[in-house]
C-alpha cells in the first residue's frame, strides 16, 4: 500500500484521473462477467418462457379452431410438436428438425402437461434448450421449443446493450472528470508558473478568479508578494547605496576629518591611536584632514614623528575666534569625532556628512557629555 501511495504522488492529475477511470472499467467488467453473467441468463430464460407461453397461446387457439390456417400463427424462432397422446404420435409444425433426444425427453414430460404451460431446461450437450409444454385437451399435448440460435442473438443483444450503456456512461463520467481536472489543472499552471517567475526575479502577475481552495491559495500568493517586492525594492536600494559608496571609496572622492585634541607635545595612546589611522587611509591615497579647536596648535611630531606632523591640520575655530578658512564639508565625507569631544557632537548636529563617533573609553563619555547631550545631537 505504502509503494502504491507513493507511486500515485509520482502521477500528475490527468495519470491520475485516467488510472481511476481504467480501475473503474476493469472492476465493471470484473462485476459484470463474474456476478452480473447469472443475472443475464436468469433475464433471458425469463423472456424465452414469455415468448413461448405466448406463441404457444396463440398456436393453441388455432388448433382448436382452424388448424388449416396454423401456419401464419407461428414463429419461426420457435418450434412446435403436437404430441397425440391416444396414438402415441407426434407432429412437428415447423419445417425445422429437432434431435431425437430432444424427441424423447419432451416424450417423457407430456403426462406433466396441464391447461398451464409447463417450463422446463434440457441440456443437450454444452446448449441449453428451453421448451414448454401445455394441454390442448385431454388427448393432445403441445410442446414449444425455442431456438437456441434467437436465444442466443437475443442474450448478446442484451449484453451488447448493457455493455453499450454503461461504457458510455464511463465516457460520460470520464469526459466530465476530464473538463474538472483541466478547470483545476489550468489555474495551477497559472500558479505555477507565477511562482517561478518570482523565483527568477521575473515581473509576475496572477489573476484567478475564483472562489474556491484555489482562489484563495493564488490570493494569499499575491499577498505574499507585495512584501517580497517591497523587501526586493529595499535590498535594490541598499544595494544600490552600498555600490554606491564603493565606487566612492574606489574614486577616494571624499574627504576624511578627525577632531583631535592638542597635547601640548604630551604623549597620549588615544591621540596615537588616532593619528595612526589618519595616516593609513592617507597612505592609502584618501584626503585625510585632522581638525582642531587650538589656535596654538603644538601637534605630534615631536613625540609621534614628523610624518604624523605632515598631515593636514585645520583650525576650525572657537567660540570666540573665528577659522582662518571656511571647511567644506559635502554628504559624501566623513567626520571621526572622539567621545571626549561631546560639544562637538551637538555642534555638527547640522552638517550633511556622515559622523562617526570613536569611543575609547566609555569613562570620558559620560565624564564629559553635559546633562541633556546624546551621542546622537
Amino acid at each position: 500500500m505504502k509503494r502504491f501511495r507513493l507511486w500515485a504522488k509520482e502521477l500528475s492529475l490527468s495519470q491520475q484521473l485516467i488510472t481511476i477511470i481504467f480501475m473503474i472499467t476493469v472492476s465493471f467488467m470484473i462485476f459484470f462477467f463474474v456476478f452480473l453473467t447469472n443475472s443475464v441468463d436468469n433475464f433471458v430464460r425469463d423472456e424465452m418462457y414469455k415468448v413461448l407461453h405466448r406463441s404457444q397461446t396463440s398456436v393453441k387457439l388455432y388448433l382448436e379452431n382452424d388448424f388449416e390456417n396454423i401456419q401464419s400463427a407461428q414463429d419461426t424462432n420457435i418450434i412446435h410438436v403436437v404430441y397425440d397422446l391416444d396414438n402415441l404420435t407426434c407432429t412437428i409444425l415447423n419445417p425445422n428438425s429437432i434431435s431425437n433426444e430432444l424427441i424423447k425427453q419432451i416424450s417423457s414430460k407430456v403426462d406433466l402437461a396441464t391447461t398451464y404451460s409447463q417450463d422446463f431446461t434440457y441440456l443437450e450437450g454444452e446448449v441449453e434448450v428451453l421448451y414448454s409444454i401445455i394441454a390442448i385437451d385431454d388427448h393432445t399435448v403441445l410442446a414449444s421449443i425455442m431456438n437456441n440460435t434467437y436465444k442466443m442473438e437475443f442474450k448478446n443483444a442484451i449484453t451488447n446493450s448493457f455493455i453499450n450503456v454503461n461504457m458510455g456512461f464511463i465516457s460520460i463520467v470520464f469526459l466530465v472528470l476530464m473538463l474538472w481536472v483541466s478547470y483545476l489543472i489550468h489555474p495551477l499552471n497559472q500558479i505555477r508558473n507565477y511562482v517561478n517567475q518570482i523565483k527568477n526575479d521575473e515581473n509576475a502577475t496572477l489573476v484567478i478568479n475564483r472562489r474556491d481552495e484555489i482562489g484563495d491559495l493564488a490570493n494569499a500568493l499575491v499577498d505574499m508578494k507585495e512584501p517580497l517586492d517591497k523587501e526586493n525594492r529595499t535590498k535594490e536600494e541598499m544595494i544600490q547605496i552600498v555600490e554606491e559608496n564603493i565606487k566612492r571609496i574606489e574614486n577616494k572622492d571624499f574627504n576624511v576629518y578627525f577632531y583631535v585634541l592638542d597635547t601640548k607635545g604630551n604623549p597620549s595612546g588615544s591621540l596615537e591611536y588616532i593619528y595612526q589611522t589618519a595616516l593609513t587611509l592617507q597612505n592609502l591615497g584618501y584626503k585625510v584632514t585632522m581638525l582642531h579647536q587650538d589656535k596654538d596648535f603644538v601637534g605630534v611630531g615631536e613625540w609621534l614623528g614628523e610624518k604624523y606632523s605632515e598631515i593636514p591640520h585645520k583650525f576650525v575655530g572657537t567660540e570666540t575666534e573665528q577659522p582662518n578658512e571656511n571647511i567644506q564639508i559635502s554628504a559624501s565625507d566623513f567626520l571621526f569625532i572622539p567621545e571626549i569631544f561631546s560639544h562637538v557632537m551637538s555642534q555638527t548636529k547640522n552638517l550633511p556628512c556622515k559622523r562617526v563617533i570613536i569611543m575609547q573609553n566609555y569613562n570620558h563619555l559620560a565624564e564629559f557629555m553635559p546633562v541633556g547631550i546624546t551621542p546622537e545631537m
